[in-house]
């Protein structure tokens, strides 16, 4: 039976999908020159068609579930509260240097 749902990652450049999350994040590192990538839980079938807005699935239900660092520094950016990444929008907000 085929999976309801998959998972999309998304990052400035490229975009990835599949039904194991661990395997799309792989991917997407091996594939991307992104530090940051958006995940997303989308309540379709993996080889279904929806469109695609500024690297965000336009599904209702989409939720996004997380922000994945693909580094090493990429994810020290986000623990210290560096940066942060709206999935919704695709940009990033710095905070300023005091």
């Amino acid at each position: 039976m085929q999976a309801q749902y998959h998972y999309f990652v998304s990052s400035f450049d490229i975009w990835s999908s599949g039904e194991d999350l661990f395997e799309v994040i792989q991917r997407h590192k091996r594939d991307t020159k992104a530090d940051i990538a958006g995940i997303y839980l989308v309540p379709l079938p993996p080889d279904a068609e929806y469109k695609i807005n500024h690297f965000t699935p336009e599904v209702e239900g989409c939720y996004c579930i997380g922000v994945a660092g693909l580094n090493a520094k990429a994810r020290k950016r986000l623990k210290e509260g560096g940066e942060y990444f709206n999935p919704f929008t695709a940009e990033y907000t710095y905070k300023e240097e005091a």
